[in-house]
């Protein structure tokens, strides 16, 4: 799947952390991770945005 179908798929989720966990799981499976920073703008607090980007950055 591509990063904007994922944030897609992860905008259906009503809780932030559930966002959050989806989108980590998603990432291997994620076709052009390099544009994954599209799935940003899912995010409202910007302390999620953080935990993902550390996440990938492992």
């Amino acid at each position: 799947m591509t990063a904007k179908q994922l944030a897609e798929i992860a905008n259906l989720f009503d809780f932030e952390h559930t966002k959050l966990e989806f989108l980590k799981f998603a990432y291997p499976y994620c076709f052009d991770q390099n544009k994954y920073y599209m799935v940003n703008d899912v995010f409202d607090f910007s302390s999620s945005v953080d935990e993902l980007n550390k996440f990938i950055n492992k």
